[in-house]
């Protein structure tokens, strides 16, 4: 009742003042409230630097920090004739990378139908740490985009913590940071005007992060180093094309030879990735399994479009079957319309902004309500239903009104990509689960949590019953 009574609250301000609330605050000066997803987007492309800038405000102050204690430069001047080379003979394979990085989240998707076969006791229910697992697999399937490693990170509970890539020591960081990043960003804020317990602790998990990251950086700069040599060796001879082109490079590796970044950029935008980016796909398959559990002919016709696309359980999954799944995506944007992975976020502003032809000063505290606009009538017809229909249209406006198209999940040349990549990791996962079983929730109600990334606020004891078909 009470979250219910702070949406009615902010929806109220909206229906009375209008899209844009400006408001006057005791401590934080000028304030305003947004909730359409073109003011959301207008603030992080407008009050943002060129690549080393986090997303959020918390996450920004611990790099700063971080970078004071860590030092994580690399040597390599990337503007030598050699490397030129190397990006001029890699650069017309760039189309291939995102076809590549399917193969890599479609791996992680089968590791969590194991999971799913493993933890489900007689009745069919999972365990109450399921959600636990949904985090291990988005994170799964982004490190094995962002560093081509071949491991599943459900099964890395006994892994050898001192090997050079450390699955738990990463998830638990990546854990870490995320609970004391909820913590700063939710309501009142004083780390803004002193150190907090969770400002500490956010900045040791940043740390260990960067850490971690930096080991990565040092591999791919030695990777990117043979390669070069290879190409050099041959006289820039690429006749076994798949051996020697860009889509055999890895995200980082991209980042280093394409982007122009330094090492410090690219571990800003990879921290980001590695806590936004896991977070929001691990939000938005629990409360999409939830709703197709809850909605039964909706998981009917899904199960239907899987079939076609899968005849056979052990079918190949790829790409082009995943791009025709048209229900599919319809789901995913009508559960992250009811579920917004990041429902309430805030933003102190660096720079002079332009919304809707107001010019809003810096130093103004932003406050962005994404949950607000998905349930207003005026937009979306019966908005507390599910509904995936309503987005199988090719209305322009209905595909923006995306809630996923208004927040970056990390600066620069990387974060369309990365948002793509998220929505196939969700696809692809769903695809073979609904293939698999047929998905029932007989509890009650469960609502999203006020945290900064939203997560189910109960167990999801979802019963996954093996499909004989």
């Amino acid at each position: 009742m009470c979250k219910k009574k702070k949406k009615q609250s902010l929806n109220k301000l909206f229906n009375k003042y209008g899209p844009i609330v400006n408001l006057q605050g005791p401590l934080s000066g000028n304030i305003i409230l947004l909730h359409k997803p073109e003011h959301l987007s207008a603030v992080f492309e407008q009050d943002s630097l060129p690549f080393i800038r986090s997303v959020l405000d918390s996450l920004e102050l611990s790099r700063q920090e971080a970078e004071e204690k860590i030092s994580i430069a690399l040597p390599t001047d990337w503007n030598t004739p050699e490397w030129n080379h190397l990006r001029k003979l890699t650069a017309d394979s760039m189309i291939l990378e995102y076809d590549k990085f399917f193969e890599f989240v479609d791996l992680a998707g089968d590791s969590l139908i194991s999971v799913i076969k493993h933890c489900k006791n007689g009745q069919n229910t999972v365990s109450d740490d399921f959600m636990e697992e949904i985090k291990r697999w988005s994170l799964d399937g982004l490190s094995r985009v962002l560093f081509t490693k071949s491991l599943s990170l459900s099964e890395s509970k006994n892994w050898n913590s001192n090997t050079l890539y450390e699955p738990d020591k990463l998830f638990n960081a990546v854990q870490e940071a995320s609970n004391y990043l909820t913590k700063c960003e939710k309501g009142f804020q004083p780390w803004r005007i002193m150190v907090t317990p969770s400002l500490v602790g956010l900045g040791q998990a940043y740390r260990t992060l960067s850490t971690i990251l930096s080991k990565q950086l040092y591999q791919a700069e030695m990777s990117l180093k043979h390669k070069n040599d290879v190409l050099i060796k041959s006289g820039g001879q690429t006749s076994n094309s798949n051996n020697n082109n860009n889509s055999e490079l890895t995200l980082i590796e991209n980042m280093l030879l394409f982007d122009g970044m330094t090492s410090e950029e690219i571990t800003c935008n990879l921290i980001d990735i590695l806590i936004l980016g896991s977070g929001v796909a691990s939000s938005a398959l629990g409360f999409l399994l939830y709703h197709l559990a809850q909605n039964v002919k909706a998981q009917q016709k899904l199960s239907k479009e899987g079939k076609e696309i899968l005849p056979e359980k052990t079918t190949k999954l790829n790409i082009q079957k995943l791009h025709s799944m048209k229900y599919m995506q319809a789901c995913i944007k009508e559960s992250m319309r009811l579920n917004t992975p990041y429902p309430l976020f805030f933003r102190l502003l660096q720079n002079d902004i332009f919304i809707s032809n107001y010019i809003v000063p810096k130093g103004t505290y932003v406050v962005m309500d994404s949950r607000v606009f998905g349930m207003r009538e005026q937009f979306f017809e019966e908005p507390d239903k599910f509904i995936p229909e309503r987005w199988l249209n090719d209305d322009k406006w209905m595909q923006n009104a995306h809630a996923f198209s208004s927040f970056p999940l990390c600066h620069g040349p990387k974060s369309d990509l990365i948002k793509r990549i998220i929505e196939m990791q969700l696809c692809a996962c769903v695809a073979k689960i609904i293939r698999n079983f047929e998905i029932e929730y007989h509890f009650g109600e469960i609502v999203g949590t006020e945290n900064f990334i939203s997560f189910p606020e109960k167990p999801l004891k979802l019963n996954f019953i093996d499909r004989n078909d």
